[in-house]
C-alpha cells in the first residue's frame, strides 16, 4: 500500500526529471538547445548514449565572455558549466570525457587545460605549455592520449602523452619524430 509520503517523493522525483529533460536537434553539425539557449560543436560517444556540446568563448565589447559545455544521457542534462575557451573534446561510452580548453589570457603562462571529467561531474585538471593538435579516450575511458603542437618548453614540444584519468598523472610522454 503507498503511503502519501511515497506518493509525494515519487512526484517529486518525475518533477525534477521532467526539468532535466532536454530537446535538442542536430543541424549543421552544431547542437542546438533552446531551453538553455546554448548551440555550439557537439562529440558523440561512440555507441551515441552520451552527446557533449562545447560553446567557445568570445570577445565582445572589448570584454573576454567565457565558453561553456553541456553533457546530455538519453535526453536528460547531465552537467552543464562554464569554461573559459573549450575548443575540442572527446567523449566514451563510459561518460569519461576530457575537453581541451585554450586559454587566450596574456598573464597566463600556459597555452591550454586539458579537463578531465566523469558523468558526475569534474575529476581533474592538467595545465600545458603547449596546444594540442589531436585528444583521443581510450575504449574504456580511462587514458587520454593527446598530441602536442610546437612549443618553447621542450618538455612537452611535439609529443605524443597519455594521461591516466584513474590516478590523475602522465602515464607517458613519447617523441614525434
Amino acid at each position: 500500500m503507498s503511503t502519501l509520503k511515497d506518493y509525494l517523493e515519487k512526484k517529486q522525483k518525475l518533477k525534477e526529471e521532467s526539468e532535466r529533460y532536454i530537446d535538442y536537434s542536430i543541424d549543421d553539425g552544431l547542437l542546438k538547445v533552446k531551453k538553455l539557449d546554448f548551440w555550439g560543436k557537439y562529440f558523440q560517444s561512440p555507441s551515441g548514449i552520451y552527446i557533449l556540446g562545447i560553446n567557445s568563448g568570445y570577445l565582445y565589447n572589448k570584454k573576454f565572455e567565457k565558453g561553456n559545455f553541456i553533457l546530455i544521457k538519453n535526453n536528460q542534462l547531465l552537467l552543464n558549466e562554464t569554461m573559459f575557451n573549450p575548443c575540442n573534446a572527446v567523449i566514451s561510452d563510459n561518460g569519461n570525457f576530457v575537453i581541451d580548453d585554450n586559454i587566450y589570457e596574456m598573464h597566463s603562462k600556459f597555452n591550454s587545460i586539458l579537463h578531465f571529467f566523469s558523468e558526475k561531474g569534474k575529476l581533474s585538471s592538467k595545465n600545458f605549455y603547449a596546444n594540442f593538435e589531436s585528444i583521443e579516450l581510450s575504449l574504456d575511458g580511462r587514458y587520454c592520449i593527446a598530441k602536442t603542437l610546437n612549443c618553447t618548453y621542450e618538455p612537452q614540444n611535439r609529443k605524443i602523452i597519455t594521461y591516466d584519468l584513474e590516478n590523475n598523472r602522465i602515464h607517458s610522454k613519447h617523441n614525434l619524430f
